[in-house]
Formats: C-alpha cells, sequence, structure tokens
C-alpha cells in the first residue's frame, strides 16, 4: 500500500525515501488506512522546507495492533499548533493558501473510528522533524462494536 501511494505521489528529486515495512499482512479495510498514509506522506512531503528532505515511513506489530510512523526531516511542529493541527479546518498557519485544515482531522477521526489511536512527537532530532506514529488495529472492527 505505502508503495502504491508513493508511486502515486512520488517524493520530489532529492528527496530519501526510506521504508521499513518488514511486517505480516494483517486484515483490514484498506481505503480509510490508505487515506491516512496519504495524508501523512503528503503533509510531510508538501511542507518540508528544504530542496532535499528525508521521508521514512516504518510499521511494526504491536500486541493487536499494527504501529505505523511516518518520519520527516522538515520544520517540525511548533508547540503551539500541536493541539489545533487535529482540529478541523485549522491550518499551522494563517498564510497557508491550498490547505483545507482537513488532512490530519480525518485522519485522526479514520483512525479512532477504526479503535487506533494516533501521536505527533515533534521535533524528532536535532530540533527538527515530526514523526506521526498511529496504531492500526491489525483485525477490522465487526460492525457494532463501536
Amino acid at each position: 500500500m505505502v508503495r502504491g501511494i508513493l508511486e502515486m505521489q512520488p517524493a520530489p528529486p532529492g528527496f530519501v525515501v526510506e521504508l521499513g515495512l518488514d511486517i505480516e499482512p494483517f486484515e483490514t479495510i484498506a481505503a480509510p488506512l490508505e487515506t491516512v498514509l496519504r495524508n501523512l506522506i503528503g503533509n510531510a512531503i508538501k511542507h518540508h522546507d528544504r530542496i532535499e528532505g528525508r521521508l521514512r515511513v516504518e510499521a511494526r506489530h504491536d500486541r493487536s495492533d499494527c504501529e505505523i510512523s511516518v518520519i520527516d526531516d522538515g520544520p517540525g511542529v511548533p508547540l503551539q499548533a500541536r493541539e489545533r493541527i487535529f482540529k478541523l479546518f485549522q491550518t499551522l498557519t494563517s498564510t497557508e493558501r491550498g490547505n483545507s485544515g482537513i488532512g490530519l482531522a480525518l485522519s485522526k477521526r479514520l483512525i479512532e473510528v477504526h479503535g487506533g489511536r494516533i501521536e505527533l512527537v515533534s521535533p524528532v532530532e536535532s530540533g527538527r522533524g515530526a514523526c506521526f506514529r498511529f496504531w492500526w488495529p491489525r483485525r477490522a472492527r465487526k460492525a457494532g462494536n463501536d
């Protein structure tokens, strides 16, 4: 799925993309998970502030969940913006054009509806970067298990 997303939304020249996805396949509804991954990967590239960058997508099993991380070496997310970036129609700055403020809110909602959770770690190293880590159940939820 991640490789397919990167084929459809390739990283620009100068970006290094690393994949650490050595996990067993798991049972889930593909469309919501793909939407979350598209948003997180797209944001990491779109909001990077340099011509060259590094993006890492990794996944591992964590008990009954799959723990997935999208890590970049961009400018990171300022402390004062961390709460609002997951809210609908909120963007990092008021001057961002072409950003709806829907992507992270939708991603958070999709993750939670499917029984997972998301966290943000920023900065990740050298005072830069962001890591969006989320846990996605390895088994699809049954209807009525809300």
